[in-house]
């Protein structure tokens, strides 16, 4: 029970050490321009030190840990208390080491007993419990320290190395001095960018159906086949359709015969031949009444015979009328026929599903020997050059986007290549879900690289340029995710928290935390911290932005 007590004690010891390490490491968030790590490997280092020392001196002094209130023992006091257990005849290895003897090599039985006290404590304990000894309480309470201290400092230091943040982030040690470039903080124009994501779109997309039924009997293509506009897609059986235009071609031809046209050759009434005979008879019976009328004006013919003349004459023109009638009538069906015919031509045409527009076939979705009705969709077919991009912006940037805007996308399955594009509309109303609006871009594939439905980062470049602070992107050391810059004063580097903002190319733009012109540390950053000598070895300028 004693030996837990005193086990929890030790333990206790430990917990703060760790404790006050964490404090300061927490200390260091509300106060980022402080290096906290530095102060915090100093705290457990000086923890560590005190803990071996403290114990090296009280091991060596031959004193002892016990109840508060009790005095430390003599050495001379420990020493005789341990010679009058010594059996007779036999020194004890206490007197023995103080006279300068190499002490008796203990026996297994004897472990913790006869040992050495400055390497074994446990034999000034059994010392200290000694009731002859006078000025020690009869039941004091010995710390057992045996393996306690040096799995303590074992758990210290490896917190000492866990709290440095990784072997990537070690400062110099001590006063050593660190060779850097130095660069100059620069203020450059830079063209803004305004960055959204969004999904690429087929130009244009199909699902092609048949438009007649019949029996799949060819597929002349595949998924990821480039076909040209018309190109054929599937084949259906054609004997039906070619039966029916067939028909439809006859009944144009014998309509025509009866009209007395061919071709392409216009209708005119006149050139029938039932209206011709018509016309003829009534030619003929209007001069034979011309001639009875003027018999009958002389009186030389009867009035039956005139009348019956006259009523012959207008017989004829009523059937003139008639002849022409029904070749107007005539025409009309002729047309009607015409009309059948190409829709039987078409039906033998539709036979052959073809692509409405050139692309790519994303999909095929019958084979040889499948039944299709009028709608089935056989094939999949789009254009994805050029391809639509749809962004979706919040509504705050309404007033800087307008058609005409470049822009630059990047997408997963190519990385570091950027595509360009160009804004074609912006939608004038805002989505009140997202409170955002959305914007088409065309985006050249003459490649053939991107495809619809990749998810892509784009960057929009505004038409207006600014002016902003750059550094090269080496210099910016990064640590539990803030970024730091060391900026040179007199022959040392102060560390800085900086807040970062548009990347082009190897240079950061720096929106907080320096000014322009300020030298900063652009090599071996991870060797730096907050007061660091350093030795300048080049110096520059931060660079060109784009």
């Amino acid at each position: 029970m004693r030996a837990m007590r005193n086990d929890t004690a030790a333990f206790h010891i430990l917990a703060t050490a760790v404790h006050g390490a964490a404090v300061i490491r927490l200390g260091g968030r509300f106060c980022p321009r402080r290096a906290t790590d530095p102060l915090a490997r100093d705290v457990i280092a000086t923890i560590i030190a005190g803990l071996r020392r403290s114990v090296d001196t009280r091991f060596r002094a031959g004193t002892c840990f016990h109840r508060a209130g009790a005095a430390p023992v003599p050495p001379a006091a420990t020493a005789a208390g341990a010679e009058r257990r010594a059996p007779p005849g036999r020194p004890h290895p206490v007197t023995e080491s103080r006279a300068g003897r190499r002490p008796a090599v203990p026996s297994p039985a004897r472990r913790g007993r006869d040992l050495d006290p400055p390497a074994h404590p446990s034999y000034l304990r059994r010392a200290c419990m000694d009731p002859a000894v006078p000025g020690l309480p009869a039941r004091p309470r010995p710390v057992r320290g045996r393996g306690l201290v040096p799995a303590g400092v074992a758990g210290l230091l490896g917190l000492l190395a866990a709290c440095g943040g990784g072997p990537a982030a070690t400062p110099a040690a001590g006063g050593a001095v660190v060779a850097v470039d130095i660069v100059r903080v620069v203020r450059q124009p830079v063209t803004r960018l305004l960055r959204v994501t969004g999904s690429l779109t087929a130009d244009q997309s199909a699902e092609v159906a048949a438009e007649t039924g019949g029996r799949v009997v060819e597929t002349p293509v595949e998924r990821g086949s480039q076909v040209p506009a018309g190109a054929p897609l599937i084949r259906l059986a054609a004997a039906e359709a070619e039966a029916g235009v067939q028909e439809a071609e006859a009944n144009v031809a014998q309509i025509e015969v009866r009209l007395g046209i061919s071709g392409d050759q216009d209708f005119d009434a006149e050139r029938v031949p039932e209206v011709s005979n018509a016309r003829a008879a009534m030619r003929l019976a209007a001069a034979e009444f011309g001639r009875i009328k003027q018999l009958y004006d002389e009186r030389v013919v009867s009035g039956s015979e005139f009348d019956q003349r006259r009523t012959q004459m207008e017989v004829t023109e009523r059937a003139y009328d008639a002849a022409r009638n029904n070749a107007r009538q005539l025409a009309r069906q002729l047309e009607a026929t015409r009309a059948r015919l190409t829709l039987a031509r078409k039906a033998l045409a539709d036979t052959v599903v073809r692509a409405p527009f050139g692309g790519v076939v994303a999909e095929r979705r019958v084979n040889v020997g499948d039944y299709v009705t009028r709608g089935t969709r056989v094939a999949t077919v789009v254009r994805i050059q050029p391809l639509r991009l749809e962004l979706t912006v919040p509504e705050q940037h309404l007033a800087i986007l307008r058609p005409g805007l470049d822009l630059h996308l990047e997408v997963d399955a190519y990385p570091g290549r950027e595509f360009p594009g160009q804004v074609r509309y912006v939608s004038p109303a805002v989505q009140p879900e997202q409170r955002a609006f959305v914007v088409e871009a065309v985006v050249p594939n003459a490649e053939g690289l991107l495809r619809p439905g990749l998810f892509v980062v784009a960057a929009i470049r505004q038409s207006d340029r600014d002016e902003a602070l750059f550094v090269p992107s080496a210099a910016l050391r990064v640590l539990d995710g803030s970024s730091r810059l060391y900026v040179l004063s007199g022959d040392r580097v102060e560390e800085r928290m900086v807040t970062t903002g548009q990347v082009v190319g190897a240079l950061t733009e720096i929106v907080q935390g320096v000014t322009d012109g300020d030298a900063v540390a652009a090599t071996n950053v991870s060797q730096l911290a907050d007061g660091t000598r350093v030795r300048p070895v080049t110096a520059g300028s931060g660079g060109t932005a784009g």
